[in-house]
């Protein structure tokens, strides 16, 4: 082909004059600078947080919490960096350590120290680090400046109390209490793997890993030996197991301890009737298919199986084997849930599997049997939780769609939320439920106000139950959440106490967020305990504050509201949260009272780059033929001219307005389009929310984007007569479904989607996992057999409506993709290629579902946007698109100069 090329680099179309951005590039998300790591003080009075970019070396910014004072350094931070007492300060930097006094504000540099490590808890005086020239490890009184050195420490811990510190050596531990300089060395057999202190940190169990294997050990503070546990052959411990690396940890109370056993691969002999060993026998009677087991066939010789050690007594319970796991949900300090494990979970809804959850006694090994059956309701009991005082277990039941109590001492049962007129579950799946499966789970497990009274997340509004059945129930958000579709959920249960006790807050408030479905806003409210409709406006405004979406996020390279949960200082009523929105970089700030913030961190790189500072973004909501109301998120950029109109690219998933307000960061793709990469070049993009029919999956996407292009009609700016989609995985899916059913859209590029969905009820994943459940009850939610019904098979497949197709289409799939099989872009790609409809597929070697080497990414990213511009904007086509890339060129050929001669366009 004749004509000249240009660079594309050339093309980067923007916005008209009110628009003088420059595009986002490569170099953009190299240079983005993102908050990183935060911490704050015990008091309350001090925030800090750690900034940087892939490019440029960390800095860690400490702040005053009023705003009177802050510092700058080079460096990072811990977890733990503020002292307990709240005095001291200590980060990293380079080759030194660094300590701030927080009363002087003066600071103390420790020339070749590696980091420092401090007790969570405690007094606040001492602190641990290693010298990195001599190989030492330093106890430093923070207090006084006095040191002491300890030789050939590999490992250090504080115990929870922040009152003694163990140093791991070789062939021992010392134990050592730096207050009275206390130390006991305890002997070692063998490399320490793991260890843990009681919360009283008076308790110590470490495991140790020898060439004979891993040992159990435990001592008490002013022993001055070891006390071995759960040695070969110890009652409790099943032949063939043993002890095995992995977290240890104490219960609460420190009367029991967690820990871990392997087992032994045996040595196994073949029959003298086996002719060979090539072959796989495939039985209907199977509980799990060939592939599955073949992959899955030393799971359970590498897989760890939790044991508890009841300390006073000795005893050994092993609390998993080959047949049961325990349920993490359900730990108490003398009572833990176990339940069966599945041989097949993604076939539970149809194989009949028996389930079975019990209660399982630490110290005598008593096992109680609360539930036992087969319903298709996966795992139908979920949502555990023991009181604070451990004499009753609440659970969501998944059958009765209730919340019970069982009182553990009696055996009584009560459905505690029966006689309640509200909905205490969802549905898991994303429309209708297939036919009679009627899966639900629980809304959150139970806050406790006491022993006798928990508060009940429903739907929408938040509830206070007295668990003896004596009180009314109590709706202490009084409706509110009903009535404006505002979900309420306690924040403090979920999150500041892993027993779901409720915190306190101000004048004996509960402090929740919450979410309007409508609005989308989010913010912090409060309720008072024992009185109904108490609930409490805080702050509710555009900001993405904290909140847990209801469909889990798939756009990507987004600030997810789920991620930054509010912090409590320990010992002061002051909050540390983030705030963020569509045009506003997360951000953290300080509050007291929810209603006022003051800002800490102050991350801009919009206007630092004079490139992308985000979006603003409009809900534009329209109505289904069912008279329903289905919502979408239009972004624009901040600064674009409103009287022209610009070409718009739809991306999805499943349901994405409910993130309306949060920050998409500048990125190349891996698998979705990158949002603001478009923004930035001229296009306004659309997200659209999709409502499923079981049955009529294709037909619910459809629906919902003719809806939504007839509203975007009305909108002056938008140019629907240029308009393409892009979705990836089962967003995939949904574009195929779009670019074979309807003419809207000029331009359609699918990542990794599923094309036949006939064939893919009939074929497993590269591990083994059955793809019929996707049709029965999952995303493709037909819930009928191909063979009786072929015909919604056939109306749910894009591949059998190419003949119908008038968009041009790109596909993204390779060949390693473990969840959605390289074949359904081979027939697409084949069924149009053979009628002669314009498809292009890009196959990247040894990437999977998604893109994720740089240099893949940036050719993904940088052929999609060549794609769109061609046929949104009336660009020249790239060589790769009209003259290809043979397989000889591949590696030398990029193909992604432009071709001038616009008249040989495919």
């Amino acid at each position: 082909m004749q004509g000249s090329l240009f660079l594309p680099g050339m093309l980067c179309l923007v916005m008209t004059a009110a628009a003088q951005q420059k595009p986002v590039d490569k170099d953009i998300p190299e240079q983005w600078v993102f908050l990183r790591e935060t911490a704050l003080s015990a008091d309350g009075k001090y925030i800090a947080y750690t900034t940087g970019s892939k490019r440029s070396p960390d800095s860690v910014q400490l702040q005053a919490t009023d705003r009177s004072w802050s510092v700058k350094f080079p460096g990072t931070i811990q977890p733990d960096c503020f002292s307990a007492n709240s005095g001291k300060f200590v980060f990293a930097d380079q080759r030194k350590l660094v300590v701030i006094d927080l009363k002087t504000r003066k600071t103390d540099s420790i020339a070749g120290a590696g980091n420092g490590l401090l007790p969570e808890n405690g007094n606040g005086q001492w602190m641990a680090y290693t010298r990195l020239d001599a190989g030492k490890l330093i106890l430093r009184d923070l207090f006084t400046g006095k040191e002491k050195s300890y030789d050939e420490v590999s490992r250090c811990l504080f115990d929870p109390q922040g009152k003694t510190v163990v140093l791991i050596r070789k062939n021992e531990i010392l134990w050592v209490e730096p207050g009275s300089q206390r130390e006991y060395r305890l002997p070692v057999e063998g490399t320490v793997a793991d260890l843990s202190f009681d919360r009283t940190g008076r308790q110590l169990a470490l495991i140790t890993r020898a060439d004979t294997g891993c040992r159990l050990f435990y001592a008490q503070w002013g022993q001055s030996s070891l006390r071995r546990f759960a040695e070969e052959g110890a009652p409790g411990v099943k032949k063939e197991f043993h002890v095995r690396e992995g977290q240890i940890s104490f219960t609460p109370d420190g009367s029991s301890l967690f820990f871990y056993l392997g087992k032994e691969r045996p040595v196994l002999q073949p029959g003298k009737d086996v002719i060979t060993d090539k072959v796989n026998v495939w039985s209907y009677r199977d509980t799990e298919v060939q592939p599955s087991q073949l992959h899955r066939k030393d799971e359970e010789f590498t897989r760890m199986y939790a044991a508890s050690l009841h300390i006073a007594s000795g005893k050994i319970i092993q609390l998993e084997d080959e047949n049961r796991i325990l349920n993490f949900s359900g730990k108490g300090n003398k009572l833990v849930l176990v339940c069966n494990r599945p041989v097949s979970q993604g076939e539970l809804y149809w194989n009949g599997e028996t389930q079975k959850v019990s209660l399982l006694w630490l110290e005598s090994g008593k096992e109680t049997v609360l539930y036992e059956g087969n319903d298709p309701a996966l795992w139908a009991y979920n949502e555990f939780s023991f009181s604070p005082s451990e004499d009753k277990l609440v659970w969501f039941d998944a059958v009765s769609q209730q919340y019970n109590c069982y009182h553990i001492e009696t055996g009584v049962r009560r459905a505690i939320t029966a006689g309640v007129k509200d909905a205490f579950s969802g549905y898991l799946w994303r429309g209708s439920p297939a036919k009679s499966i009627h899966w639900h789970y629980g809304l959150g497990p139970v806050s406790w106000l006491d022993n006798e009274n928990a508060l009940i997340q429903a739907r929408y509004d938040l509830w206070q139950i007295g668990l003896s059945g004596k009180q009314a129930p109590l709706n202490l958000t009084g409706g509110y959440g009903n009535n404006n579709q505002v979900r309420f959920r306690v924040l403090d249960a979920e999150y500041f106490d892993e027993s779901h006790a409720v915190q306190r807050f101000g004048n004996n408030r509960v402090l929740l967020y919450a979410f309007s479905e409508i609005t989308k806003q989010n913010g912090f409210w409060a309720v008072r305990p024992g009185k109904a409709g108490s609930q409490e406006k805080l702050v509710m405004d555009d900001h993405a504050w904290y909140f847990q979406p209801r469909i889990a996020n798939n756009s990507g390279h987004i600030a997810e509201p789920d991620k930054f949960k509010p912090v409590r200082a320990k010992q002061a009523e002051l909050y540390m949260v983030r705030r963020m929105s569509s045009s506003e970089e997360p951000n953290i700030f300080a509050t007291r009272d929810f209603r006022n913030f003051t800002p800490i961190s102050q991350v801009s790189n919009g206007g630092a780059t004079g490139r992308y500072d985000g979006s603003n973004t409009r809900l534009v909501s329209y109505p289904l033929p069912d008279g329903s109301i289905c919502d979408g998120v239009l972004h624009t950029p901040v600064h674009f001219d409103s009287t022209q109109k610009y070409p718009v690219i739809f991306t999805y998933y499943e349901r994405h307005s409910e993130v309306k307000n949060a920050y998409r960061f500048p990125e190349v793709s891996r698998a979705p389009l990158n949002i603001p990469w478009y923004l930035s070049r001229g296009y306004l993009v659309f997200e659209p929310d999709f409502y499923f029919t079981t049955g009529k999956t294709s037909e619910s996407v459809l629906v919902s984007i003719d809806g939504a292009v007839r509203q975007l009609a009305k909108i002056p700016f938008v140019d629907t007569a240029r308009m393409g989609v892009q979705g990836h995985s089962h967003g995939g899916y949904e574009t195929n479904i779009i670019a074979t059913g309807c003419h809207y859209f000029k331009a359609a590029c699918e990542g990794s989607g599923y094309s036949n969905v006939i064939s893919e009820y009939g074929s497993l994943r590269p591990g083994g996992m059955n793809n019929q459940r996707a049709s029965d009850i999952d995303q493709r939610n037909l819930a009928v057999f191909p063979w009786e019904k072929p015909e919604v098979f056939v109306a749910n497949s894009p591949v059998f409506h190419i003949g119908k197709m008038t968009t041009p289409l790109l596909i993204m799939h390779n060949k390693d993709d473990g969840a959605v099989n390289f074949s359904h872009a081979i027939e697409m790609y084949l069924g149009m290629r053979r009628i002669g409809k314009p498809v292009w597929m890009l196959e990247y070697d040894e990437e999977g579902h998604s893109v994720e080497d740089s240099m893949n990414k940036l050719d993904y990213t940088i052929r999609m946007q060549q794609f769109f511009d061609h046929y949104l904007k009336g660009a020249p086509p790239p060589v790769w698109m009209t003259r290809g890339i043979p397989a000889k060129e591949k590696g030398w050929v990029s193909g992604l100069a432009l071709e001038a001669d616009l008249s040989k366009q495919p």
